[in-house]
């Protein structure tokens, strides 16, 4: 999920010690409630762009490493896609996700992550505040460990965000593990679904491409 960088730091406070890193403290188990098995769900995501494949390359380029982000810390850029599971947590938030004057697309996926490990998220914002010392590369220590233990996704829950883009959050390791399955253009409510697209892209569908 795009720019999630005002409600990720409005509930992760600067709590991460000065330590050398949480692969020295053994701590990386001690972050995950339990693990899940998703073999297939539907999520949903907001961006501005039509494409027609979520790719790896692209992460970051809206958010931390993108100008949209103005280089500020932010999830995806070191972990993954990120969905909700329910398109209604993304309307209030839309304009925050696109940026100002931008169209709204949101796109409807089916996600295949498989085993997904569901965060204690009081543990996990001790280690990754936006601005602490370490959390960047921290977080690259836990996504390599999740991702050698087998993780295909993570989890992040706590009911009381509710309203707030984190509050319940799929976030996928590989684009190979998710599938357009339709884009909705927010703004004209124009809709266009893979299996009615008869060989065109969803950017020639929308006229993307002109």
């Amino acid at each position: 999920m795009k720019l999630l960088i005002e409600n990720w730091r409005e509930y992760l406070d600067e709590m991460v010690s000065d330590g050398r890193g949480l692969a020295h403290h053994g701590q990386f188990k001690g972050l995950i409630e339990r693990d899940v098995n998703i073999p297939k769900m539907v999520g949903y995501h907001v961006t501005r762009a039509v494409f027609d494949q979520f790719d790896n390359s692209r992460l970051g380029s809206n958010t931390d490493m993108g100008k949209a982000g103005q280089d500020k810390y932010n999830l995806d850029s070191y972990l993954g896609h990120m969905f909700v599971p329910d398109y209604q947590q993304l309307g209030p938030h839309k304009d925050k996700l696109v940026g100002d004057g931008n169209t709204p697309y949101m796109y409807s996926v089916t996600l295949t992550p498989g085993k997904v490990a569901v965060l204690n998220i009081k543990r996990f914002k001790k280690w990754f505040s936006a601005d602490a010392k370490h959390s960047r590369q921290n977080l690259k220590e836990f996504g390599k460990w999740l991702k050698q233990n087998g993780y295909g996704g993570l989890h992040y829950s706590d009911p009381t965000m509710k309203g707030r883009l984190m509050a319940d959050t799929i976030q996928i390791f590989d684009a190979g593990d998710t599938k357009i399955r339709s884009i909705w253009n927010m703004d004209t409510d124009v809709r266009f679904r893979a299996k009615d697209l008869q060989g065109q892209s969803f950017a020639d569908a929308f006229g993307a491409n002109q």
